[in-house]
Formats: C-alpha cells, sequence, structure tokens
C-alpha cells in the first residue's frame, strides 16, 4: 500500500459521522412528516425537531473546532485554510470548465479547494436558514397565529432540498476524480492515499514531505529551522505561481495566467517579476490602462531591477498608443 499522510483525526471523523447521522435524520423525518401519520404524528415532529437541533449544534462544533484550529495552527487569520482567497473565484470557474469538456488543467489546492470553501460556506448558511424556518414553523404552527406560515413552511423545506444537493455534491467530488469512480475514505479511515494527496491537496502534502524528512533526519526542529523551512516553502510555491502563470500566457490563456500572476503576489507581493509579467500579460489583452498602471507599480517596488528599463518603454509604448502627450 502506498504511504500516505493524515488528512482527518479520530475528533475530525467523529464530527463528520455525527453531522452525518443528524443530517440524514433531519432530512428523512422531514420528509416522512409530508404523510399523514396521525396520532404518530407528534412522535415523528418531536425527532425531526431533536435531530434538527443536533445538526445544528454538531455543524456548530465542528465550525468552532475548525475555526480554532486553523487560527493556532496558522499563527493568525491570514493563512486561515478556509479564508476566502482572491483567487477562488477564477479557480471555481476555471473547475466549471474542466466539467463541461474544456481542455484546460486541473486547479491547484492546498489543503481546501474553492469549491469546498464555498461548500463550508452554503452549509453554514443553510443550516442557520433551516434552524430559523423550522423554529418558526414549530412555535407558529403551534399557536397558528401566522398567516405566512405556509410560505415559511415551503423556504424551510426548499432550503433543506438545497443542502441535500450540496451534499450530495460534496459526495460525488469524494467518490470520483477525473470523471472516474476513485473513492477517498478519509473521512472514514483518516488517511488520504499519496497519489490522491498529490493531486488533490498538493500544498498539504508538501508539508507532509517535509515533516517525514524532518523525522527521517532525526533531528527536531527549532522555530528558528521551522521558520525558515516555512520560509522556503512559501518560495517555492510563489515560484510555481509564476511558472504556470507563464506557461498558460505562452499558450495566449491569459486570463488563467493572470489569476496565478495574481496569487504569488498575493503570497509574496514584493515579487517584482510576478508584477512585470501581469503586466506584459494585460498589454497583450489590450488592458492598456491596467498594465500601464502594474508597469508603474513594478517600477516604484523595483526601480533598479534588470527590466526596469524595458518597463519604462512598455509604458512610453502605451502612452503613444493613448495618444498622451
Amino acid at each position: 500500500m502506498a504511504p500516505g499522510m493524515l488528512r482527518m483525526n479520530l475528533n475530525q471523523r467523529v464530527q463528520h459521522g455525527l453531522l452525518a447521522c443528524a443530517f440524514g435524520a433531519a432530512l428523512a423525518t422531514g420528509l416522512l412528516l409530508e404523510r399523514p401519520f396521525g396520532a404518530g404524528g407528534a412522535a415523528l415532529r418531536a425527532g425531526h425537531l431533536l435531530a434538527g437541533f443536533a445538526a445544528v449544534g454538531a455543524l456548530a462544533y465542528h465550525l468552532l473546532y475548525l475555526t480554532v484550529r486553523g487560527y493556532v495552527e496558522g499563527h493568525g487569520w491570514a493563512r486561515f485554510p478556509l479564508r476566502p482567497a482572491a483567487g477562488d473565484l477564477a479557480a471555481l470557474l476555471a473547475a466549471a470548465r474542466r466539467v463541461l469538456g474544456g481542455a484546460i488543467a486541473a486547479p491547484d489546492a492546498d489543503q481546501y479547494r474553492p469549491s469546498q470553501k464555498l461548500l463550508y460556506g452554503w452549509t453554514l448558511a443553510a443550516v442557520g436558514l433551516l434552524g430559523a424556518t423550522g423554529a418558526g414553523v414549530a412555535f407558529w404552527g403551534r399557536f397558528g397565529s401566522l398567516s405566512q406560515l405556509p410560505l415559511l413552511a415551503a423556504a424551510h423545506r426548499g432550503v433543506a432540498l438545497l443542502l441535500l444537493v450540496a451534499v450530495l455534491w460534496h459526495l460525488y467530488g469524494v467518490l470520483t476524480w477525473e470523471g472516474g469512480w476513485w473513492p477517498e475514505w478519509s473521512w472514514l479511515t483518516g488517511m488520504l492515499d499519496e497519489p490522491k494527496a498529490r493531486l488533490k491537496v498538493p500544498g498539504a502534502w508538501r508539508r507532509h514531505e517535509l515533516r517525514l524528512e524532518q523525522l527521517a533526519a532525526g533531528t527536531e526542529a527549532t522555530p528558528e529551522q521551522r521558520q525558515r523551512a516555512q520560509l522556503n516553502r512559501e518560495k517555492d510555491e510563489v515560484q510555481e505561481e509564476l511558472d504556470k502563470g507563464n506557461r498558460l500566457a505562452l499558450e495566449e490563456r491569459y486570463v488563467e495566467a493572470l489569476d496565478h500572476y495574481r496569487r504569488a503576489l498575493e503570497r509574496y507581493p514584493g515579487y517584482s517579476q510576478a508584477r512585470y509579467n501581469m503586466a506584459r500579460v494585460l498589454a497583450r489583452m489590450g488592458e492598456r490602462g491596467m498594465a500601464r498602471e502594474a508597469y508603474q507599480q513594478f517600477l516604484a517596488a523595483d526601480p533598479f531591477h534588470p527590466l526596469a528599463r524595458t518597463a519604462q518603454e512598455a509604458i512610453r509604448e502605451l502612452d503613444a498608443e493613448d495618444g498622451a502627450p
């Protein structure tokens, strides 16, 4: 069996199990409530409410766990894995084009893909809406004094069905890859196989390999060594983003190239080469104003860069095209 890495500890696996059971019970009892059950309807309704509150509580604990762990391990919010990033929207669009048959490379990922971030955000919003509408239906249905009760109940059912669709979408991503059946059982076993880790979460896999190298060397990394290793990893990641952007620019896939240049600058804002390459791509796209601004930012950040004179000439050419005096 190929070596793998720990993807989910026991605590996380238990959380997923509780969430699955609570959501499943709430959805099942909610569907059954649509059928007349006579005297048994009251018990079924009570079970539905209990399962719904259990799902809300389990999700609240799960999000609190992720927040605390992400903050502690990332030493703040800047590297929080579920935090929205500037390139998420472009990555989502690229993934959608790939699903629809577009011949583009799969978007890179660290610990969570943009689609997973979206799933977590939607799940949080949907469970909040379900809790609010469900509590409203339970309260006003008991007193029967709300004229809009049918609309509230319909909203409750609609959000529940949308949440079910999101869960099925998540399961599809867990059980398939590259259009084939390739189940990921890390939610059950805790371990993610090496081939899947390399493809699905390359950033997390690189950190795992570094940890294995430290263990094999028999040395316990000092805080300075860990900081230096972190800087080296970030440098490699920034260079990787730049290289991807350059390859895409050569293929004239300019929008995707810009996305990788932006990712490189997010991780290292002072990376002059990424700023210069971004300006060139913007100029090729005909975005002269944005290209001029990128060139000026490049010169302001690194006025003695070997390409500074080339950037100045590019600005003059852009000014001439726009008819500037």
